[in-house]
């Protein structure tokens, strides 16, 4: 009768095992190429996808541009003809909206596009094929999270506009109604003589649509920068940059009140809307804070969580 045949021990198969499968450097990197590639931020450059996402950030802006255009009247409200608070004299705007538009969206974006290259360049991820392709993935994700919060930040406050039709504090100076019969009270008969279009806009005080804009632009880039600036040295920089960004929506809020533009209300329900709308794209729609775990690690599981939140805009 023959002997059985001697089985090995485990641990003699186990280290065949991790022998045979020995993972070298160049397959590391390798895996690590592939993971990126497989990640979920080949979202990116899924044409359909983008084409998606840039209807539902057109179609949330529509309510901005339907109030900007003076395609919708504001509500018809009436006043007292004691009320001090409209009779304040018209004032040229010291700040321009479509100046303010252009450099909060320039600070913003440049601020992105550098803060995006170089967070690649602190996880290593050097190759030029990353480099063509994750970072402008990650671009795209971020500037599209950032124009979808300013699409909902300012449509926001064009509804608010519309349904309120709150009285500028020039209200008077510019609607310059005929024929007012103060005796009555609270008068909501009443007819004005000055340019229609400027009437309309003096219907829409409510709330602060510079104050939303630029708290929205402060707070997103004063989060971003704490999630991106994270090098060795750049504490005091990053410090020193979110204080520079602090005051600015308080002096756009100012400058709207000293201009005989907005109420003192209207400036804080702004800030207050901006502040609000950062918050949730940043912490909900963006992925700035979760980012660097995936893309340091590169694990499936990570891919995973990622593609399940990866969802457009809408």
């Amino acid at each position: 009768m023959s002997k059985p045949e001697f089985e090995e021990p485990d641990c003699q198969v186990l280290a065949k095992q991790e022998s045979e499968h020995q993972v070298w450097p160049e397959d590391r990197h390798t895996d690590q190429v592939t993971a990126q590639k497989n990640s979920s931020y080949a979202h990116g450059y899924n044409k359909k996808l983008l084409l998606v996402d840039l209807i539902c950030i057109l179609l949330v802006f529509i309510p901005f541009f339907l109030c900007e255009a003076n395609i919708i009247d504001p509500i018809h409200v009436g006043f007292f003809c004691e009320d001090s608070s409209i009779k304040y004299p018209l004032k040229v705007p010291t700040i321009d909206k479509t100046i303010l538009a252009c450099t909060g969206l320039f600070i913003s974006i440049t601020s992105i596009i550098l803060g995006e290259l170089q967070w690649l360049r602190f996880q290593e991820l050097t190759s030029p094929v990353l480099l063509s392709s994750t970072y402008m993935t990650m671009l795209y994700r971020e500037l599209s999270a950032f124009f979808f919060g300013v699409a909902v930040n300012q449509s926001f406050t064009s509804i608010f506009k519309i349904v309120t039709g709150r009285l500028r504090p020039n209200f008077l100076d510019v609607c310059q109604p005929a024929y007012l019969q103060c005796s009555i009270g609270y008068i909501t008969n009443y007819s004005c003589t000055g340019d229609p279009i400027e009437v309309s806009r003096a219907r829409k005080s409510f709330f602060s649509g510079h104050a939303a804009f630029s708290m929205y632009c402060v707070i997103y880039l004063m989060l971003y920068l704490q999630a991106r600036m994270i090098w060795k040295g750049s504490k005091w920089l990053r410090l020193m940059l979110q204080t520079i960004l602090i005051p600015l929506p308080l002096v756009v809020g100012y400058i709207g009140v000293q201009n005989y533009w907005h109420h003192l209300s209207d400036i804080f329900a702004g800030l207050l809307q901006g502040l609000i709308t950062a918050l949730w794209v940043v912490f909900f729609i963006s992925d700035i804070f979760s980012s660097e775990k995936c893309l340091s690690s590169g694990s499936s599981s990570c891919s995973e969580n990622q593609a399940s939140n990866e969802q457009t805009s809408c």
